[in-house]
Parts: structure tokens; C-alpha cells; sequence
């Protein structure tokens, strides 16, 4: 009898363990998540603003949830499509990887926690989808790829 309540007991603790384990992974996909939209749709409010005189450069740079790589990686590519282009640039946008977007924002369309991909898709424009590339880093999620920056032909979304 003593053996069968241990055997209970320990039954218990480790479900009791994996529920709360679970419930941290849940927890941590809905940070990445919630990081992911509002980076996304913040980004849709400074390119609506027509009155802004900020650069791309300069406002990704004020962004706390972003990875210094991809603050990085968009300098050196915008440095380079000015050196090769004065006039044009890129001549589309970097981050939304086109030269237009959902002017309403985006809303989630699916998580992919495991390998850190969120998947967003326009309000409006269900067909205009994007995936964020998220890291991990102190305890902290933050964006670290989106359109062609820090995106691989294969991770981005095809148009």
C-alpha cells in the first residue's frame, strides 16, 4: 500500500510539472507573438505617416524588440542599394519585402514556436503574408528577420 501511494504521489507531481511546463511554453509563444504583431503593425503606422521625418534607418533603431543584427543587416543593405542606386534605392521595401502593403496592419495567422517563425497576414489583405523570424535573447524575445532582412529565399513568404 505504501509503494502504491508513492507511485500516486509521484504520478501527480510530475503531471503537476508537465501542466506548468506547458503552460510556460503557451505563455512564451504569446510574448513572441505579441512582440511580432506589434513590431509589424508599428511598423504600417510609420510608413502611413506621411509626416514623418524619420528615415527607415533612424526608426528601426529607436525599436526596443528588435535584434542589433537586424538593425545591422538593414543598415548595411539600405547603405548599399543608396551606394549602388542614389536616385531608386531598392526601389521596394525592405521589411515588407514589396512595394506595397496592408494599410490596415496584419493580424496572426500562424505560429511556428518551435522554429521561432511567426506568420502574419494582412487585416484586409489576406493574401499578404509575412514571417517574422524571432530570437531569444536575456530572457527577452525580439524580431530578428523579416522580408529580405536576415531571411533566407526559403523562410520568406512567396508572392
Amino acid at each position: 500500500m505504501r509503494t502504491l501511494t508513492i507511485i500516486l504521489l509521484l504520478t501527480l507531481f510530475s503531471c503537476k510539472q508537465s501542466v506548468s511546463k506547458e503552460k510556460e511554453v503557451a505563455i512564451e509563444q504569446n510574448q513572441a507573438e505579441l512582440i511580432a504583431l506589434e513590431f509589424i503593425n508599428n511598423y504600417v503606422e510609420f510608413c502611413n505617416d506621411r509626416n514623418t521625418e524619420l528615415g527607415l534607418t533612424d526608426w528601426i533603431s529607436k525599436q526596443p524588440n528588435i535584434s542589433e543584427n537586424f538593425k545591422n543587416e538593414l543598415k548595411k543593405i539600405s547603405t548599399e542599394a543608396e551606394k549602388n542606386n542614389p536616385e531608386l534605392g531598392l526601389g521596394f521595401d525592405p521589411i515588407f519585402d514589396a512595394q506595397d502593403y496592408p494599410d490596415n496592419g496584419f493580424e496572426l495567422e500562424k505560429a511556428e514556436f518551435k522554429s521561432e517563425y511567426i506568420t502574419v497576414k494582412g487585416k484586409d489583405w489576406n493574401d499578404f503574408k509575412l514571417k517574422i523570424k524571432m530570437e531569444r535573447k536575456n530572457e527577452q524575445w525580439l524580431v530578428n528577420g523579416v522580408g529580405i532582412i536576415n531571411m533566407t529565399e526559403n523562410e520568406r513568404v512567396g508572392r
